[in-house]
Formats: structure tokens, C-alpha cells, sequence
């Protein structure tokens, strides 16, 4: 039976993608109801590729025993991380390609170092995992 320890690290490591996939549903929900997505893929808006990204991180988080973990992992992150580095080039040269959140520091910044924290976290679970 797995210690209280390693149930909540584990608790934790789902977490952050958790917070990751909530905050880009609720960026999808605003941009249904107002097109407020400057980066898009044809007619498919970044908020979506990143909803689904940091749900497939979060369920690589739960099977992070299996085989597949590393895979669906990847599968998620890659995108979102790209996402994130386009946009905050945008942001660097002055285009803006996201919205603003707190002390005025744009979006897109944020999303980098969560997806930053959440591919440090995943490589820490698969180094305990083995």
C-alpha cells in the first residue's frame, strides 16, 4: 500500500496540469462566446489545442506507471509548448497575441512556465516511477 507521502505527490502532480486544463477551458468558454483568440490554426483557435494538451497531461499523470505515459504526455505537451513559445515571441516583438492577466503581464508568459512546471513535474514522477 503506497504511503500518505507518495499518494499526495501524486495528488500534486495531477494537479498542476489540472489547474492548466481548467484555466484553458475557461479561456475556451470566453472565446465561444467572443472571439477573443488571436493565434489560430485555420479555424481552430489556441485555447482549444491547449484544453485538449493539458488534459492529455493530466491522464499521462494518472498512468505514469504505464508504458504510454511518456507518450501521451508528449503528445499533449508538444503543442502546448509551442503555442506558448509563439506567442510570447509575438509578445517579445510588440505584436500582442494574447490577453492580459494579472500586474499586466500578458497570458502567454504564464502559460510557458506552467508548461515549463508541468513538464519538470512529469519528469520528476517518471524518475520515481521506476
Amino acid at each position: 500500500m503506497p504511503s500518505v507521502t507518495r499518494r499526495l505527490k501524486r495528488y500534486l502532480f495531477v494537479a498542476l496540469p489540472l489547474f492548466g486544463f481548467l484555466e484553458a477551458m475557461e479561456r475556451s468558454r470566453l472565446h465561444f462566446y467572443r472571439d477573443t483568440s488571436q493565434v489560430k490554426i485555420g479555424p481552430l483557435a489556441d485555447c482549444y489545442v491547449e484544453t485538449a494538451g493539458y488534459a492529455l497531461m493530466a491522464i499521462a499523470m494518472l498512468i505514469i506507471w504505464s508504458r504510454q505515459a511518456s507518450r501521451v504526455f508528449y503528445v499533449g505537451w508538444t503543442p502546448v509548448i509551442l503555442f506558448a513559445i509563439v506567442k510570447v515571441g509575438f509578445e517579445l516583438t510588440g505584436y500582442t497575441a494574447d490577453s492580459m492577466g494579472s500586474y499586466g503581464i500578458p497570458i502567454s508568459f504564464y502559460s510557458l512556465g506552467l508548461a515549463l512546471a508541468v513538464w519538470i513535474m512529469f519528469l520528476i514522477a517518471q524518475k520515481q516511477n521506476r
